[in-house]
């Protein structure tokens, strides 16, 4: 499907970038609706019987047009190095794109290969693919954990 596309910019097709930040933003409609100011939301994910995973969303930051959003995980299932990921909302755009991650807390459009920092040509073209996944995910799998967890809370 890639291959057929006939307008590539930067590596990759546009429109399938601009489609998958479309898509982000109504999974992120579904999660956090309205896009309020200190609005946020845990949600649960089971792997595998004894393996639960906690994604945090929260919007930190709310304009009139657009909204700063933070994706945390909580309780990681693999490893000790927790997702973190900065997504910025256009609200009348109606997209939602990643802007920072755990390694890099800014993304370009495209980076040259080899790279001191061993990031790939299309990086953020993969972290906005990344992003879709996990909040695919919540939307299919989670289980709305707010309340579970502020009862463990001391």
């Amino acid at each position: 499907m890639l291959d057929a596309c006939p307008v590539m910019t930067r590596g990759y097709p546009l429109q399938i970038h601009h489609a998958e930040c479309e898509l982000n933003f109504l999974r992120l409609a579904r999660l956090l609706p309205g896009f309020a100011d200190g609005q946020s939301r845990r949600v649960a994910i089971r792997f595998a019987p004894g393996h639960e995973d906690t994604i945090e969303l929260r919007i930190t930051e709310r304009s009139p047009y657009t909204a700063v959003i933070e994706l945390r995980q909580t309780r990681p299932v693999w490893g000790e190095a927790a997702l973190w990921i900065s997504i910025r909302a256009y609200l009348d755009a109606r997209m939602a794109e990643v802007t920072g991650c755990r390694q890099s807390r800014r993304l370009l459009p495209r980076y040259p290969y080899p790279n001191a920092r061993g990031l790939a040509r299309d990086e953020k073209w993969q972290q906005d693919l990344l992003l879709g996944e996990w909040l695919s995910r919540c939307l299919a799998d989670g289980c709305h954990a707010d309340f579970a967890l502020e009862a463990l809370s001391p």
